[in-house]
């Protein structure tokens, strides 16, 4: 990824989120490089304790949606800057920004929002 070959940041699958009394998983988690969770001799470790920058969610059949958007919203409210909710059934993808501004993009030619370390890497 390129975000990781240039330490701007690096995406996590399933990488734990504990932050104001809630806990997510999110699909995937991108996080800036200085905000990896690090021990001493530099390497990944443990969950993280604040919101992560950016969540994606991939809906799945057995989820719940209204389960998942809260738990996108709870990050956004808590200092998460981009939240996905990608619905394949529904061939679709939700944006969410912490002005809680929804956006729905199910045409293909429709430019995706992006975190701004996905902007500085292309």
């Amino acid at each position: 990824m390129a975000l990781e070959h240039s330490e701007q940041g690096r995406a996590f699958p399933a990488l734990r989120c504990t932050f104001k009394g809630c806990a997510v998983v999110p699909d995937i988690t991108v996080l800036p490089w200085s905000k990896i969770p690090r021990n001493e001799e530099g390497e990944l470790y443990g969950d993280r304790l604040v919101a992560p920058d950016w969540m994606i969610e991939i809906l799945s059949p057995e989820e719940s949606q209204p389960k998942v958007v809260k738990n996108l919203l709870h990050a956004l409210k808590h200092g998460t800057q981009l939240g996905w909710l990608v619905d394949p059934g529904e061939a679709c993808i939700f944006g969410y920004t912490p002005d809680l501004r929804t956006v729905l993009y199910e045409d293909p030619e429709q430019q995706l929002p992006a975190h701004p370390l996905s902007k500085r890497s292309l």
